[in-house]
């Protein structure tokens, strides 16, 4: 039976947005409009943008070159990526769902470690591992769809 370690972790957000507003910004290439210093490499994608099988590479501090392949597109309600580096795998979820006049974003990351680099690595995410990226970027992103200008970074 396989065991690789496993952690899960969770964040929701309200903006003040429609979700037909924010989805369309949850895409490899629209992050370049409001976050900075994003970084990707397009693989695979037929309409140039996010969609079902769209396949992109990321290198983050840490973590080296991981293979991003959205496995679930649902325009205005989800999209999902299952992401594959050398040492850990991770599912990715972005849900959006109305709340009030905007809209309540939960983001969702499941942890695998792949060998035992993965098992220190998944080992060492904080409990908070969602918020310590996602408060800034629900910032950035609410930010961005305010004033159409990108947020800088502290």
């Amino acid at each position: 039976m396989a065991t690789g370690l496993r952690r899960a972790f969770e964040a929701e957000y309200d903006l003040a947005f429609a979700a037909e507003q924010v989805f369309p910004l949850l895409c490899p290439v629209r992050e370049y409009d409001w976050i900075e210093g994003w970084q990707c490499e397009l693989v695979q994608s037929v309409s140039g943008l996010v969609e079902r099988d769209c396949v992109f590479v990321t290198a983050f501090p840490g973590l080296g070159r991981e293979v991003w392949h959205t496995t679930r597109h649902e325009p205005s309600r989800l999209v999902e990526f299952v992401r594959v580096g050398a040492h850990c795998s991770l599912r990715y979820s972005i849900e959006l769902r109305p709340a009030g006049a905007g809209t309540r974003m939960t983001v969702r990351q499941a942890w695998v470690a792949l060998d035992s680099e993965g098992e220190k690595l998944v080992r060492a995410l904080p409990p908070n591992q969602v918020q310590l990226h996602w408060d800034f970027l629900s910032r950035a992103l609410a930010h961005y769809l305010a004033t159409g200008n990108m947020l800088a970074l502290a």
